[in-house]
């Protein structure tokens, strides 16, 4: 079997650093099996991947938002494309509300922003 047709990146900082691999580790495995699995489905059907599993941030141009559900806990990885088969994880959260609070929309926007300077 060969690789997915889309590649999946985390976001890293300019300094090495790696937020969402950081956050995965404070996960149970079973948590992070659900993130992986959901990015896996990301990996494997790109565009086609739609909602319950992904979601368009309304209010934002480029910006989407993965969404795992693990028992009671949600978690959402905003995330960007990158040409017509790249996609890049920008950031990591437990959902705890019905909407995204704006800093999680600010954080992926700023790290999308360094990115793209």
């Amino acid at each position: 079997m060969g690789s997915p047709p889309y590649t999946v990146d985390f976001y890293q900082d300019g300094r090495g650093a790696q937020p969402i691999e950081n956050y995965l580790t404070t996960l149970t495995d079973k948590e992070i099996d659900a993130v992986l699995r959901t990015v896996a489905l990301l990996a494997a059907t790109g565009p086609l991947l739609s909602y319950p599993h992904t979601k368009k941030l309304k209010g934002t141009h480029d910006l989407w938002e993965l969404r795992v559900r693990h028992g009671r806990r949600h978690f959402r990885v905003v995330y960007t494309q990158f040409g017509e088969r790249h996609y890049l994880l920008l950031h990591i959260f437990q959902k705890r509300s019905e909407v995204i609070r704006p800093e999680d929309i600010e954080i992926a926007s700023r790290r999308l922003g360094t990115l793209l300077q």
